[in-house]
């Protein structure tokens, strides 16, 4: 039952206050710690390589596809969420994860494992972005919408200590079968749907829900009127993206070069996750609204040389140093960066607008994925992650058309509009 207590929406109206809601955090706190021990994280190449026959260019060949039809499916997924519902999307795409994981752990050769990997790429399109839409306004919706950056930082913090978790255990499994980790992950992404099957859905701020075509004209035309919020999405895609290829790209090559023993490996992994982990727990306390700025600011540098540190090293614990530090850069600010945009937008183009967010990093990833391949393959590994520090420097250039104030003070302006937008495409 909703009680007599309302909250400010987001056009500065009142909204009732649905204690019902609180109970979906939860929920979502437990999804997402099932659907991120990812027991396959640390051996996934070893599993492609030993146990399915594939070659590295053949494992790299599939991963960049399944990373491009993620990308042509994040946009279009995220716009269903925004028409159809959040927890129907993201329900339904843990099951196509599911099913991803599964075929992985079973089918073998080239096509098994490229089935598979179209599964996980559809169902992780379906699911990005739109499960952290819920949470927000579930939160919103329980009165808790101040305390969403705290929300969002517990939101990562579960997230990095389960995939650490997930990679101790995964190393133990796969002692006992190479693809064990694979199946234990699928059913662990099926006991995840069943939580997520008993949030409530948040209602529809319209009294009916948008076509396809007028939910992306919207957003889009929302992206085109504030330069702000493109740039923020920019940001933080090219961030993510650039740290995302120390523990789930290089890290296994770089160890090997160091002559790393291969039973390090998960222990090292997991070291890296807590890394993540530590950065956005303490992130969120020690970044306030007015040193935000600055840190937006100066953790793209401090990744420049951390990346030039890595791929300078002559020893393996001074790279691995340097990449625990980059893991605590990118983590730190994450947390802020959500509730920022997530404030900074309307409810029925929130999911679409998150959607452009992880759009815009799971292209860069697909596109560096052979570029990185190539460098390595032709001057060392080396030169990757120099790569990687001078696109380290592009969200300086998005940072310059930030105003991280904005979203904090008077968000009212944009809801309307978009409002405006959305009647004008509709009629």
């Amino acid at each position: 039952m909703v009680n007599g207590s309302t909250s400010p929406d987001q056009g500065g109206q009142a909204e009732a206050v649905d204690p019902a809601f609180g109970r979906n955090i939860r929920r979502i706190y437990a999804y997402q710690v099932l659907t991120n021990v990812s027991l396959w994280m640390p051996i996934w190449i070893v599993f492609l390589h030993n146990d399915r026959h594939l070659s590295l260019g053949q494992i790299l060949l599939i991963a960049g596809v399944g990373w491009i039809m993620q990308a042509a499916a994040d946009v279009p997924l995220g716009v269903f969420a925004d028409a159809f519902g959040r927890k129907v999307t993201v329900l339904t795409g843990t099951c196509v994860l599911t099913v991803g994981l599964a075929l992985l752990a079973v089918l073998p050769g080239f096509y098994g494992v490229a089935a598979g990997y179209l599964f996980w790429a559809i169902g992780t399109a379906m699911m990005s972005g739109t499960d952290t839409a819920l949470l927000y306004e579930s939160a919103r919706l329980a009165g808790r919408e101040e305390d969403f950056p705290k929300i969002a930082s517990h939101s990562f913090q579960l997230i990095q200590g389960a995939q650490a978790a997930g990679s101790i255990g995964g190393s133990l499994l796969a002692s006992l079968g190479l693809g064990l980790p694979m199946l234990v992950t699928a059913g662990l992404s099926g006991v995840a749907a069943i939580a997520l099957a008993g949030t409530r859905e948040p209602p529809a701020e319209h009294d009916r829900r948008p076509g396809y075509t007028e939910v992306v004209r919207s957003a889009t035309r929302y992206l085109g009127g504030h330069p702000p919020v493109l740039a923020l999405v920019v940001y933080a895609a090219m961030i993510g993206g650039t740290a995302f290829f120390v523990p789930f790209v290089l890290f296994q090559p770089e160890m090997q070069s160091q002559t790393v023993a291969l039973g390090w490996f998960g222990l090292l992994f997991t070291g890296l996750r807590l890394a993540s982990l530590a950065g956005s727990r303490y992130g969120y306390k020690l970044i306030t609204d007015s040193s935000l700025g600055s840190w937006l600011a100066a953790v793209p540098a401090v990744m420049v040389v951390l990346f030039l540190v890595v791929a300078g090293s002559r020893t393996w614990w001074l790279a691995y140093l340097a990449m625990l530090a980059i893991a605590v850069a990118n983590a730190s600010v994450r947390p802020h960066l959500s509730a920022i945009l997530n404030r900074l937008v309307t409810s029925k183009i929130r999911a679409t607008l998150l959607s452009f967010q992880n759009l815009s990093m799971t292209v860069f990833i697909a596109v560096m994925h052979p570029a990185v391949g190539v460098m390595t393959d032709t001057w060392g590994l080396r030169w990757a992650f120099v790569l990687l520090a001078g696109l380290s420097l592009l969200p300086f250039v998005a940072r310059a058309f930030m105003d991280v104030k904005a979203p904090a003070a008077a968000p009212a302006a944009a809801p309307a509009e978009a409002e405006a937008v959305s009647t004008t495409e509709a009629s």
